[in-house]
């Protein structure tokens, strides 16, 4: 929250960014899950080794579809 709605409250932005809904600009990047993911105890360390080598699925920067 604190770096999402949060921040763009603190930056008087709230109608423009800080969640994902219509109308509002996202930078936002989708990839494939592996299948040794779903029993890990530490999933963002796990993700954070493999996306390197995971190409995304989909990219949007500002809402617009990069892929």
């Amino acid at each position: 929250y604190a770096a999402t709605l949060g921040g763009a409250r603190v930056l008087g932005k709230e109608a423009e960014i800080g969640s994902i809904e219509c109308g509002k600009q996202a930078d936002l990047a989708f990839f494939p899950m592996p299948q040794n993911l779903t029993t890990v105890p530490d999933l963002l360390a796990n993700l954070t080794y493999l996306l390197p080598e995971t190409p995304a699925k989909a990219v949007f920067i500002a809402g617009t579809s990069m892929i």
